[in-house]
């Protein structure tokens, strides 16, 4: 398993301004955490879903390749998309906080 953060610099309240997602070796979504700025969140699982959040279609580009791509988008709200590996107990912290009540 590997995760990631995608944070979106210019995100409005209604839209997600970081986003946490586990993906396995096939680089498909496991599980994903999207965080508004006025403090909600929403998640998914294969299994388990709260808000809008859903786990992407198919597999999530190498890093590398994903904000190349993003920094060549001409949309202004794209271009402000930067993802970085983060640690699985960070994903976990996280995941932790926002399912469990």
């Amino acid at each position: 398993m590997k995760y990631i953060k995608i944070e979106w610099k210019r995100a409005h309240l209604n839209e997600p301004h970081t986003i946490l997602i586990e993906i396995d070796d096939d680089r498909m979504e496991v599980k994903r955490i999207e965080q508004y700025k006025n403090g909600k969140s929403d998640f998914a699982s294969k299994t388990l879903n709260q808000g809008e959040a859903i786990l992407g279609d198919y597999p999530f580009l190498d890093l590398e390749e994903y904000n190349a791509r993003n920094a060549e988008i001409d949309d202004l709200w794209e271009e402000d998309l930067l993802a970085s590996e983060i640690s699985k107990s960070e994903f976990y912290r996280n995941w932790k906080v926002k399912t469990v009540k």
